[in-house]
């Protein structure tokens, strides 16, 4: 029966106990491997006698859990928090009346004292109950959007996690593992440690019998192989491991292949500093516990312990004296305080660092030596007696690395800042702790100690209500507490639209804006007041659809002018990531911020590109035409300098594509091309993209139910040219001073393509009013204001004051 072991602990004695049951548990039941080769035998510490047999899951032992816990998961997840919390709260309440049996179990297999034993597994169902209480309060966020839209968030479970147990805290971590993970809707196969396999699936039985769906909580046996497969299974979504550095790393690696979260909890080489004013047999106190719990063998033990010059005598003779008066024996016997390490290889590896410690000159004040108790039948224990260490230096290896068993060693320290450098100076980072009356000086010293727990006056507490992890080599992630959550969840966010987004004229967004993500909704009529508008506001792209034969119409908002900047700033980061997409060189905060002109000329040089590739950057096109306080000034120069017309021959190197021999001597006929016939095709130019821009405008100012009617009878009226021949549009301009650092060096020979009327007379950016009020408008290169040579026109005064106020929340794009 599955409870037949517990049955028999009350009268269970050191050397009387023997696991016969199966230890793997899955589909709500201990199940049996279907070979029993590779079995491995499971000793118990404080006698040496074999306890049990361990044998390793294989593939199909693992693909059979999994898919259990998968099953279990699916219906665990669709039930609501407070319905997991009550289950969960019936497995602490199971916990706490079995408390004493459960731990004389531990002690068995493991072979620390029942005393510590006894707080582990409350310590256990006080987290399984800590996380039941907020399963019923796990909840996302509402965020109000414009227009009477929202959006939300929804935590989610993960699915199948995998936990890997250490041996030091065999229940107890496979409680802090599964109960943040169960909390969240999760399922979890447990993998305990090879050589304390005996009480996770004792766990186990206890959550199916307070009621989880059968594989909520499975347990595989087994080592490094059976490990390599949890985390290599495709159907589990994530891992967190308790154990040393290096097989944190392999973890670590193999659950990358799956792009899985980890959560590791290593080793750790924790400094505990005492100072001088500290209350002295408190720290005594402190320090004992910080290297003797467990037989030392607690990843985050204080075994780095930094005294204060000045009380180093009396520290180390109250600590030697403390020492040698722990009793070490019979794990089982409540006046015990020391009990048996993990194994023989082990003890021996603690014995040696001892060895070590005394070759490279550190000076042994007490215990270090293997113990033999006088009970007969622990002689073939693994014990030994604690151990002090004096006259240590930063550089051994009893100090630099872990040790992992009952050794203490003492280190003397001056001042403040030398102890903070030598404290941090560690690959580890778990834990700390600090001993001292000044509570300022306690403070500044837990901020500046790299490690994720500092004690204060205090070592080895360990409330299920605060998080636990470490910092450097010693792991990411952290158990316990709320913050666990996040570890065992994900965050899904879902936006809602209220109301029917066809009346907002989706379907007039034009085809290359839908791809960017650029577009603006249209306003009604009525509240489009009469506003005098810079044509400079506004921005649209004709790449793709241009060369479907069809022509948009830009949808745009004037509700103020500062929300149609601040649309123009938003329709423009989108362009420019997309553009991102394509061109790895391009760095698109310059193209707002520099000078670029993307354009080319049209019918005449078709003929030279005809099936045939043409250079990317030719295909895309952009307008932005940005508010700038200067634009007058730069345009002006601008028109002076005849800035060429074919974008091979000013394009900045940011806005190419990588060298291509074939775009190369496609750019060379261009520019022979273009040397012959340019002015006469720039004027022609300038004149379609005039009318293109005419026809938005005229669009633009009138109400919205002449417009369907108005756009049939634009398509009619075309530009003389076909778009879907064009391979390059429109020159532009960006922010204002960008303009004349980025123009080509030096005047334009004449002859060249850019000399011309095609620069005198434009492009010009002029004021435009929407909603009616102006006999005259102005596209690029359309009627100018009269001027005089190399003189803009000038923009209204109050028309200037609004663009100032206005662009200074744009430029340039502060990040």
């Amino acid at each position: 029966m599955p409870q037949s072991i517990l049955d028999i602990m009350p009268e269970a004695s050191t050397g009387t106990v023997q696991v016969t049951d199966p230890l793997n548990f899955w589909d709500g039941k201990r199940v049996k491997p279907k070979q029993e080769k590779n079995a491995e035998p499971v000793f118990e510490p404080a006698t040496g006698r074999v306890l049990c047999q361990m044998i390793p899951c294989g593939e199909d032992e693992v693909n059979q859990a999994i898919k259990s816990a998968h099953a279990a998961y699916l219906k665990w997840s669709k039930m609501a928090g407070m319905e997991r919390a009550r289950v969960m709260l019936e497995v602490a309440r199971i916990i706490r009346e079995r408390r004493e049996n459960i731990a004389k179990l531990e002690v068995v297999n493991n072979g620390k004292t029942i005393t510590e034993a006894l707080v582990d597994i409350d310590i256990a169902w006080q987290c399984i109950e800590y996380y039941a209480g907020m399963a019923g309060t796990l909840a996302g966020q509402h965020v109000q959007l414009p227009g009477g839209s929202f959006a939300y968030t929804r935590r989610e479970a993960l699915g199948v996690c995998v936990g890997i147990g250490a041996w030091n805290y065999p229940f107890q971590i496979a409680s802090w593992k599964s109960a943040p993970a169960l909390a969240c809707g999760n399922a979890m196969v447990f993998k305990p440690s090879p050589m304390t396999p005996v009480t996770a699936v004792i766990l186990a039985e206890i959550y199916k019998e307070a009621g989880v769906p059968d594989g909520l909580f499975c347990v595989v046996q087994g080592g490094a192989e059976t490990g390599t497969l949890l985390c290599h299974h495709p159907m589990v979504a994530k891992v967190s491991f308790t154990g040393s550095v290096p097989t944190g790393k392999k973890v670590m690696e193999m659950s990358s292949k799956g792009v899985k979260p980890v959560t590791l909890e290593l080793g750790g080489k924790s400094p505990l500093i005492i100072f001088k004013d500290c209350e002295l047999e408190n720290a005594v106190k402190g320090a004992l516990m910080a290297n003797f719990l467990t037989q030392g063998q607690v990843c985050c033990n204080g075994t780095r312990v930094y005294v204060q010059r000045e009380i180093m005598p009396q520290f180390l003779a109250e600590v030697v004296k403390r020492t040698k008066a722990i009793p070490v024996g019979d794990p089982l016997l409540e006046g015990t305080r020391m009990g048996a390490l993990i194994s023989k290889p082990h003890l021996e590896k603690v014995l040696g660092f001892v060895s070590q410690a005394k070759k490279e000159g550190a000076k042994v004040l007490c215990g270090g030596e293997p113990f033999v108790p006088s009970d007969p039948k622990l002689k073939g224990g693994y014990f030994m007696s604690p151990c002090v260490l004096d006259d240590c230096r930063d550089d051994m290896t009893c100090v630099k690395e872990e040790i992992f068993g009952p050794v203490m060693s003492v280190l003397p320290f001056d001042t403040e800042e030398e102890v903070l450098q030598r404290a941090n100076d560690t690959t580890f980072g778990l834990a700390s702790g600090v001993f001292t009356r000044d509570i300022s000086r306690a403070h500044r010293v837990a901020e500046n100690l790299e490690a994720g727990t500092c004690f204060i006056n205090n070592y080895n507490i360990s409330p299920v209500e605060v998080p636990f992890g470490g910092y450097k080599m010693s792991g990411f992630g952290r158990e316990n507490g709320q913050v666990t959550i996040e570890y065992y969840s994900q965050l899904k966010t879902v936006v809602v639209e209220m109301g029917d987004r066809s009346e907002k004229n989706t379907d007039r967004i034009p085809h290359c804006f839908q791809d960017a993500s650029f577009y603006f909704d249209s306003v009604d009529r009525e509240v489009l007041q009469p506003a005098v508008v810079d044509v400079s506001s506004l921005a649209c792209s004709v790449s793709s659809t241009m060369q479907q034969r069809e022509e948009k119409q830009l949808e745009t908002s004037v509700e103020s002018l500062a929300s149609r900047v601040a649309h123009v700033k938003n329709a423009l980061h989108s362009f420019i990531y997309k553009l991102e997409n394509e061109y790895e060189r391009l760095t698109w905060p310059q193209v707002l911020d520099n000078f670029a002109l993307l354009s080319g000329q049209l019918n005449t040089i078709n003929k030279l590109l005809k099936n045939e590739k043409t250079p990317s950057f030719r295909n895309q096109v952009i307008i932005p035409l940005l508010l700038s306080p200067d634009r007058d000034e730069d345009l002006a120069k601008l028109t002076e300098q005849r800035v060429p017309v074919f974008s091979h021959e000013i394009v900045p190197d940011y806005l190419r594509t990588k060298p291509d021999p074939e775009v190369e001597e496609q750019e060379k006929q261009l520019s022979a091309e273009a040397t012959r016939i340019g002015p006469e095709v720039a004027q022609k130019q300038i004149q379609t993209l005039n009318k293109l821009c005419s026809n938005l405008l005229e669009k633009l100012n009138n109400p919205r139910e002449d417009r369907d009617a108005e756009s049939a009878a634009i398509r009619q009226n075309k530009p003389s040219f076909n778009p879907a021949d064009t391979n390059a549009l429109v020159g532009a301009v960006a922010f204002g001073k960008g303009l004349s650092k980025c123009r080509p060096p030096g005047q334009v020979a004449p002859g060249h393509p850019g000399q011309g009327p095609m620069m005198s007379g434009g492009p010009t950016l002029q004021q435009v009013t929407i909603g009616g009020g102006s006999s005259q408008q102005a596209g690029i290169g359309g009627p100018v204001a009269p001027q005089q040579q190399g003189q803009p026109g000038k923009m209204p005064s109050s028309i200037k004051t609004n663009i100032k106020s206005a662009s200074g929340s744009m430029h340039p794009y502060n990040r």
